[in-house]
């Protein structure tokens, strides 16, 4: 009998580390998945100014990134998948900071040669079209 009860109380200690084991294996893919999560804004100048991506600059100041832009304007994307993307313009031009040496555009094509390095600076990206 003391075995039995013996047995049923470590099929419950199992049960519930396998059960701990599988929460922590979800969690863990989450936690992955947001480390790996990029965003990306192409656009004209114009709709990233209103879309409030890009501050509007002046005559002796160039427009440049917007410290405090919303979320809700990027496309999320996932960096492992992110290598190559149509930039959609032959005047686009990469407005965030990234080592040049990590990326190659070729027409209307931006090329990531280096994931890691190419969004080691942020993980946002921002394209002007025009």
């Amino acid at each position: 009998m003391q075995v039995e009860v013996s047995k049923m109380v470590l099929e419950e200690n199992l049960q519930a580390m396998q059960g701990d084991v599988s929460s922590m294996e979800a969690k863990m893919k989450q936690l992955e998945n947001h480390m790996n999560t990029v965003y990306l804004a192409l656009g004209k100048k114009r709709e990233l100014i209103e879309n409030g991506v890009l501050e509007k600059g002046g005559l002796l100041r160039p427009s440049d990134v917007n410290e405090d832009f919303d979320t809700e304007h990027f496309n999320a994307h996932d960096m492992r998948k992110l290598e190559v993307f149509d930039l959609a313009s032959d005047k686009a031009r990469i407005v965030t900071e990234h080592p040049s040496e990590s990326y190659v555009i070729n027409g209307q094509q931006l090329r990531i040669k280096d994931r890691k390095l190419f969004w080691s600076i942020s993980k946002f990206l921002i394209i002007v079209t025009d």
